[in-house]
């Protein structure tokens, strides 16, 4: 599997006391050719072990959420 261009995004997310707290849930990337594809942040996730495997053997870097 060919990823590229990888990037955490942020989510807005609402806390229970109604404040709003800004957290990484998903990765941005090209994959396979196919652009801005979102995977979730789940280890359960095939795509996402992927993309974890490919780190952990340096291939593959993912840049910081804006």
């Amino acid at each position: 599997m060919v990823i590229e261009n990888a990037k955490y995004l942020n989510s807005l997310l609402t806390n229970n006391d109604g404040s709003v707290k800004k957290e990484v849930t998903d990765i941005s990337c090209t994959m396979d050719g196919v652009i801005n594809v979102s995977v979730p942040i789940d280890p359960d996730n095939a795509d996402y072990v992927e993309i974890m495997r490919q780190v952990e053997a340096k291939t593959l870097t993912i840049e910081e959420a804006d």
